[in-house]
């Protein structure tokens, strides 16, 4: 199905605005929202083929950056003052909020990205979200990565950031391969969180005096790659069991049964590998599992799904 592009922008909770494109089939008939969180370093263009294939499928797709990130960013980098926590409780809050506002008669989907499906709880509108789809997403605590990657990213956290933020006034991740520079607030957090096995639970807790999710309980279904070495299946399961009372599902898929020769952390959404993998996620985003209660299936790709009680 052919697909349409319209580039507005968003107002965050601070009425920052940000830069988004909502992507929609030509015949405009859609069956619901999907909102796509990036990940850490990614912006909203790495996932406009992911975003046209679920408009094609007749969704209103809504793509973004965060704000100091692509199109949002409207000053020097070294001059943009944010943390990672302000992605989550500005930025995402604001789309959320937008969506909810224009768009409420029809399924709203929380589709994250690493980082961006790690929040949902901390939404304002968290109850309007019918399903969160957490493609990558985990706690990044780095000594559950595999061996040499968890060296590597130790000496990032603990060497290479904190001597070169204060000599660049960010965090210069392009240079670890790892997409775009980001702001350094945003670094200093990230490098904070994945050297904590509670990852940003401490934050949370010295920001508002409590760290709890068990309010939030819509269903959620974690894909992984057996090759990443940062979202590995423990650090997933880390993060889900911060959500005790969502329905919640792991998918790990492996680069044999996708017919790629890799996926790692970002290959959900290449077209290579993601084009094999996104009639997957569209079944789940599709599979009502608010209703489905302890009788949620399991689905074994790759290795054994994991359902927790």
């Amino acid at each position: 199905m052919d697909t349409t592009i319209r580039s507005i922008t968003i107002p965050a909770m601070d009425s920052l605005q940000l830069a988004a494109d909502i992507i929609m089939p030509v015949n405009n008939q859609v069956i619901g929202t999907i909102l796509v969180h990036p990940a850490t370093g990614l912006t909203k263009k790495f996932y406009l083929k992911f975003a046209r294939y679920m408009a094609g499928e007749s969704y209103r797709v809504i793509i973004y950056d965060y704000r100091g990130m692509g199109d949002s960013r409207n000053s020097k980098l070294r001059n943009v003052k944010c943390s990672m926590l302000d992605w989550a409780l500005l930025d995402m809050n604001g789309v959320l909020n937008f969506a909810v506002e224009y768009f409420s008669s029809q399924p709203i989907y929380w589709v994250g990205h690493s980082i961006g499906g790690q929040f949902m709880a901390l939404m304002d509108r968290y109850d309007c979200i019918t399903k969160v789809i957490a493609i990558n997403s985990s706690t990044g605590y780095w000594k559950s990565f595999r061996f040499p990657f968890n060296l590597y990213s130790l000496f990032l956290w603990k060497v290479f950031l904190p001597l070169s933020i204060p000599l660049l006034g960010y965090g210069p991740i392009s240079r670890y391969g790892l997409g775009q520079d980001i702001p350094a607030g945003a670094a200093r957090q990230w490098a904070r969180w994945c050297c904590d096995p509670d990852h940003f639970a401490e934050t949370l807790r010295q920001e508002s005096g409590r760290f709890d999710f068990s309010h939030f309980n819509v269903p959620i279904t974690a894909f992984g790659s057996s090759d990443d070495f940062i979202a590995t299946s423990d650090n997933i399961d880390r993060l889900l069991s911060f959500y005790p009372s969502s329905p919640r599902k792991k998918i790990m898929v492996s680069p044999e049964q996708a017919g790629v020769y890799r996926i790692a952390h970002t290959g959900f959404f290449r077209s290579g590998p993601g084009g094999k993998i996104w009639p997957l996620i569209l079944r789940e985003i599709e599979h009502d599992d608010r209703n489905a209660g302890e009788t949620l299936p399991l689905i074994h790709v790759g290795e054994p799904a994991i359902r927790f009680t």
